[in-house]
Formats: structure tokens, C-alpha cells, sequence
């Protein structure tokens, strides 16, 4: 693989080190302001274009589809590229570039259902009312390493299908299937210029100048990021001065509640999914797991309550009734009965507290890159008369 592979313009690159073997096998751009500002302003345009409103949601659609088969035919090497980028292991890579695929085609299937307008029943006959969606406008979608292409894909897919210009900034740690995920996106899927745009480097392998120039740009209508916590209250931090929509998915280390008629099997095979599933990248997550006991149901909410995050939780039992009651107290945006680390492109993902806020997946995952707009109507020279104008 040459090593300009991910080479922009920019004067400035970072080297790709495999994690497999230390040896450098790429190298990307270290993207400046200055680069940032040409992206903004070519996503500015895109935006204001025919392409970006409601009506076109067809032609966005059909572009989707492209990248999703895309994404299926190039399945082998991208994931052979996402392991030696980031260390996943290749099975895991190979799941992630099908679960890609999916998103996006799950977005060009609901697309114009989430643009249609809905009207409203309203109580006086004389008036119509109808709740209009359209994009948000110019979005940056900021995502980590620990699932590259497939975080990018579950923000990019739904902002396109909204008709956002989307700003990409993967994890300078692992950009490289973001990257293809671009050029696909150029070569076979019929986008117009600047409605996505790849924007790699930053910290903490790179200078902070561009990243921090596009988590600050005026321009920038909606900002979803996934990441820690910490870096999560920067973003809010920069969107501040904006008073800027911003989504956050930012982790946490959720609850596995294992009452004791739980099946040993299935418990055994769901808890280790849960620790080691992406424990090739030496991941925080795992694979260390924390064991504490509980002497009662209330107990074990308590004591998965009792942090400041939640993102997920899980609760396995041989009874149904057991799962459901323990589940509705858990505080988390993700609860699991019986199962663990289950999603599909229709179900929404998020969490509470300091795990963030927003969704992504499911349609809500497309109305966080929506904007909306009550319009409500009178027949033309109908009027209320409530100031008693006179007709003569």
C-alpha cells in the first residue's frame, strides 16, 4: 500500500502505524484551519443546493444505496484495512463493514417517510397546521477508533439522507475505511461537491489547529461527536458560543445484572461478548471484568444506578417478568433482557447522564439532522375579527 493512500493537499501528514506490527503502511493528512474553512465553505454551498431540500430526498436515497453496495462489494478489503488500521480483529471488521452497509440502506429506505409532512388535528376548523422537516444544514460528525467505519457510517448516513453537507472527522488513530468511505462516496455514488467531506488529523497524533477550527466553526449548524466524556463537555464547550444542536454518544461502563436462575450457558456467552468483543484493540472497555455480588433485585438496580453514566445496561433471568421489572429501573438509554450488545439499524442507541444525549440508529437517529418548522394556514381574507376592524 502506498503510503500516500490518505494524502490531501496539506503540507502536513501522519504517519499510519499498524498495530499489528508497529511498521508504518500509510500515511494521512494532518488537515490545517485553512483546509477546514475550504470544507465548510464548499459544505455551506452543497447546502443552500436544490440537492439539500426536502424533494430530493429520491436522489440522496439512490445514493445511499450506491455506497451500501459499495461498501458490500468492497467488504474483504475494508476490512482488511479497518484490522490494520486499528487492531480489530478481522472477523470483527468484516461484521462492521455489513452492519455499514446496512445503515445506509436502512436510511435510503425511510428516508422521504421521515421528510413527509404530518399534519396536525387542530381544533378550529377554519385553520390547517402541518409540522415540516428539513436538514439541519452544515453538520460535523466527530467519531473515535474503536469502530471506524461503522461509527462514521451511523452519522453519515442519516445527516445525507436529511440533506446535510457533512463534514467527517474520524479518529486520526484509525481514518483510513473513513477515507474509502469518501472516495466511494465521490466515485460511485453521485454526490455533489460538498456533501461529504473527509477531514483527518487532530490530536493526539496531530496538531490541534484544524480539529479545534472545526469544532469552533461558526458555520458548523450541528455537531454530533461520540467519545469520552471529557472531550464530550469540549464540544459543548464549543457549540456554546453558538447556541449549536449538539449530539453526544460518550460511553460508559454499563451493568451485566446475572440474577440466579439465569441460564450458565447463555449468561456465560452474553458477558463475554460484552468484555472482549474489540479486545484486539486493548480497549478500555474490556477485557477487564469487574465481579460484585447483590443479596436482592432492589440492590443490584441500586448499585447499577449508582454512577454517573448510563449508556447500557443488561439483565439476564430465566424469568421474563423478572428481566422487565428489574430493566424498567435501570438508568440507561439502552436497556438488554436476556441478550447483551444487541443492536440493529432500527433501533435507537444513546444514553443518559454523563453517557451524553441524542440518538443515533433507528429514525431517531435521522431526526437529530433534522430541523422543524410548524406551518399553520387560513383560507386568503379570513380573520379572527378580534379587533373589531370595521368593514366599511
Amino acid at each position: 500500500m502506498r503510503r500516500a493512500l490518505a494524502r490531501s493537499l496539506s503540507s502536513r501528514a501522519i504517519a499510519v502505524i499498524s498495530p499489528r506490527d508497529g511498521r508504518v503502511f500509510a500515511e494521512i493528512a494532518d488537515a490545517s484551519a485553512a483546509e477546514v474553512d475550504a470544507a465548510v465553505s464548499r459544505a455551506a454551498t452543497c447546502a443552500r443546493s436544490p440537492w439539500a431540500r426536502p424533494e430530493s430526498v429520491d436522489v440522496r436515497s439512490a445514493s445511499l444505496r450506491a455506497l451500501a453496495a459499495a461498501i458490500r462489494r468492497e467488504t474483504s478489503r475494508l476490512a482488511e484495512l479497518e484490522t490494520r488500521d486499528c487492531g480489530k480483529p478481522i472477523r470483527e471488521s468484516v461484521s462492521d463493514m455489513t452492519a455499514s452497509a446496512a445503515c445506509f440502506e436502512y436510511y435510503a429506505e425511510i428516508a422521504a417517510e421521515e421528510l413527509t409532512p404530518q399534519p396536525l388535528a387542530l381544533p378550529d376548523e377554519a385553520f390547517r397546521s402541518r409540522v415540516v422537516a428539513s436538514a439541519a444544514g452544515v453538520v460535523a460528525c466527530v467519531t473515535p477508533w474503536n469502530f471506524p467505519l461503522l461509527q462514521a457510517s451511523c452519522k453519515v448516513a442519516p445527516a445525507l439522507a436529511a440533506g446535510c453537507a457533512t463534514l467527517l472527522k474520524p479518529s486520526p488513530l484509525a481514518s483510513l475505511t473513513c477515507l474509502e468511505l469518501g472516495k466511494l462516496a465521490q466515485a460511485e455514488a453521485g454526490l455533489p461537491e460538498g456533501a461529504l467531506s473527509v477531514l483527518t488529523g487532530g490530536p493526539p497524533v496531530g496538531t490541534s489547529d484544524g480539529a479545534s477550527r472545526l469544532i469552533e466553526h461558526p458555520r458548523i449548524d450541528y455537531l454530533s461527536f461520540t467519545g469520552s466524556t471529557r472531550a464530550g463537555v469540549q464540544m459543548l464547550g464549543a457549540s456554546a458560543p453558538h447556541v449549536r444542536r449538539t449530539g453526544l454518544e460518550l460511553g460508559g461502563k454499563g451493568a451485566l445484572i446475572v440474577l440466579e436462575d439465569a441460564p450458565m450457558t447463555a449468561l456465560v456467552d452474553w458477558a463475554m461478548m460484552g468484555i472482549f468483543m474489540t479486545s484486539g484493540q486493548a480497549e478500555l472497555f474490556g477485557p477487564v471484568l469487574c465481579v460484585q455480588s447483590f443479596e436482592s433485585e432492589e440492590q443490584a438496580v441500586a448499585l447499577a444506578n449508582d454512577s454517573p453514566y448510563g449508556l447500557a445496561h443488561a439483565v439476564l433471568s430465566a424469568d421474563p417478568e423478572r428481566c422487565e421489572r428489574v430493566g424498567a429501573q435501570l438508568e440507561a438509554g439502552t436497556v438488554w433482557l436476556n441478550c447483551n450488545q444487541t443492536t440493529w439499524p432500527v433501533t435507537p442507541f444513546g444514553g443518559w447522564k454523563a453517557s451524553g444525549f441524542g440518538r443515533e440508529w433507528g429514525a431517531a437517529g435521522m431526526h437529530e439532522y433534522l430541523r422543524h418548522k410548524t406551518v399553520t394556514s387560513a383560507a386568503p381574507g379570513y380573520s379572527w375579527n378580534y379587533y373589531g376592524a370595521s368593514t366599511t
